[in-house]
Parts: structure tokens; sequence; C-alpha cells
């Protein structure tokens, strides 16, 4: 696990609410404190896709899909970002935010090369949790166990993964000690 922190909240705002830089992950939960307090649990709710019309993305999938597969758990970044943004949007700035992304392990081992058999390691997902306050950004990594493993290797990669990512996309965030 590992923890970087950032000052530039206008430019990972933009990029987190603006543009398609965090679409892949999904998104557990959101919590915003603005003048009220909003929670979103990114829980798929399979009851409201009962109705065969009814459409939600799937894992993988860049459009939207009949009811959702089954290890489809929370919703895509992607389709909860316009939500989240007008929530924030206006003249004032909120006291704090979090977000709590995941990457399933199924769908790391495509995207980032050294967590290749992540899921068969015990490994549910990848975490990523964003949270404002005070003027700052902090960002911190955390790996979500399915069963127990003595294995942390893949922690390590997945924290050097994501500085790397955060270098790759030009996102201002420090290493914190």
């Amino acid at each position: 696990m590992k923890s970087f922190q950032s000052a530039s909240l206008k430019e990972i705002t933009s990029k987190l609410f603006l543009s398609e830089t965090f679409d892949f992950f999904r998104l557990q939960e959101a919590v915003f404190s603005c003048a009220v307090n909003y929670s979103i649990d990114g829980k798929v709710n399979r009851d409201f896709y009962r109705d065969a019309s009814a459409k939600t993305p799937q894992a993988g999938s860049e459009t939207a899909g009949d009811a959702p597969q089954e290890e489809t758990v929370f919703m895509p970044w992607r389709d909860l970002r316009p939500i989240c943004f007008s929530m924030i949007r206006g003249k004032r700035t909120p006291l704090s935010f979090r977000l709590v992304f995941l990457v399933p392990a199924r769908e790391a081992t495509a995207r980032f090369s050294t967590l290749a058999n992540a899921a068969e390691s015990g490994i549910s997902s990848f975490v990523l949790v964003l949270q404002y306050r005070e003027e700052k950004i902090t960002a911190t990594t955390a790996v979500s166990y399915c069963r127990f493993a003595l294995d942390r290797g893949p922690e390590k990669n997945w924290d050097t993964e994501v500085a790397g990512w955060f270098r790759k996309e030009n996102l201002p965030f420090q290493e914190t000690a």
C-alpha cells in the first residue's frame, strides 16, 4: 500500500471528472461533502435490470448491453462520472470527497502487464482511493483479496503500476513517506 499526495486540485479534478482518464475503473463508493452530503454505493442493483429492455454496461465493454454479467458487481466510473460531477460543480469547491475505485483482477491483468495471474493468486480487485480534504488530494493504493495469500508481490506491482500510470497520464502526484 502506497500513498501519494497532490495540491494540484484543478488539474486532477479536471482529468477525474472531465476526461476519460479514470474511466477503466469501477466505482465502489463515492462520498461528497458540499452544501449537503452525498453518498453513492457503486454496486449494481440487479433488480433494476430484471426488465429485459433495461440496459447496463458489461464488464470490459465500452457500450451498454443487456443485464450485467455475473462478475459485474460495481458500475464503471464512466457511467457515474457525469452524476458525480453534477454534485460538485459550481462556484464553491467541495469541503471534501472520497472515491473508492476498483479494477477487478481479471480486467487488471489485461491492462497492466505486471499484474498477470492476479485472479489466480487470490486477488479480487486492485483498489485506488482518492480523497480530497483541506485543499489536498491523497491517492492510496490497496489490494482486495478473496482468500488468504502469503505472496505480497502483487501489492508491490500494483503500487508500481499506479505510480507509472500517474506519470503516463500527467497526474501530479508525489509519493508520501
